[in-house]
């Protein structure tokens, strides 16, 4: 009996430890995701201030003739500095977060199936420790039919808050998903805008001997 009883202890701390565990996860996933769509938020607007940069380098020359005035070149090496900067901090933005979010997706998709398999263990488990409790009752034993009802009701308990948080966490897990597909989107868009102005800039970039790659002439 002794021994009996020492198991259903140990597991019925194991299944706290467990469920408390997955609880800080989720918490943490929370906050992951909170951080992504602050970031995210962030990196959109980097961009919507790259793409404005863009239209005022772009607008301040058309190709035609061999040379390009100090000043011209001045001024577009000015927006190149500044382009070149944004870029960065969208990139920053981004910088890790994807990985980050998806080893979540995948974290939080192993720890689900856990807890919903320590939930129905619980249940069971707790179940059948109720009934033996009215068991041990009717054969003179109180002690352990109230340590049984204890352990056999915290264990159901703990279930039905596992059940809970299971399904809490189908839609963290869905809105992380929806994360990570915003994230590479984004990623995506970030590669065009880069290689466009990449493109742009290198036509005002100059050799080692300082020649022109190409013919600039400033818009009046």
């Amino acid at each position: 009996m002794g021994i009996g009883v020492t198991v259903e202890v140990l597991a019925l701390a194991v299944q706290f430890w467990r469920l408390k565990d997955f609880i800080k996860f989720v918490d943490n996933a929370t906050n992951l995701r909170d951080e992504s769509r602050k970031k995210l938020e962030e990196a959109l607007k980097h961009k919507e201030e790259a793409e404005e940069l863009f239209k005022e380098f772009e607008s301040l020359y058309k190709i035609h003739g061999k040379s390009m005035s100090i000043k011209g070149f001045w001024q577009m090496t000015k927006k190149k500095d500044a382009l070149i900067i944004k870029l960065g901090e969208m990139s920053d933005c981004i910088n890790g977060l994807e990985f980050q979010v998806d080893t979540g997706i995948k974290i939080l998709k192993f720890k689900r199936t856990g807890i919903l398999l320590d939930s129905a263990t619980g249940l069971a488990s707790g179940g059948f420790s109720i009934i033996a409790t009215s068991l041990a009752f009717g054969v003179c034993h109180p002690v352990l039919g109230a340590i049984g009802l204890a352990i056999g009701t915290g264990r159901v308990a703990m279930s039905m808050v596992g059940v809970a948080k299971y399904k809490a966490s189908g839609r963290l897990m869905k809105e992380l998903e929806t994360e990570l597909e915003k994230i590479q989107d984004f990623g995506t868009q970030h590669k065009k805008l880069q290689e466009i102005i990449q493109n742009m800039i290198d036509i005002i970039d100059v050799n080692e001997t300082g020649d022109e790659r190409v013919q600039i002439v400033l818009k009046e």
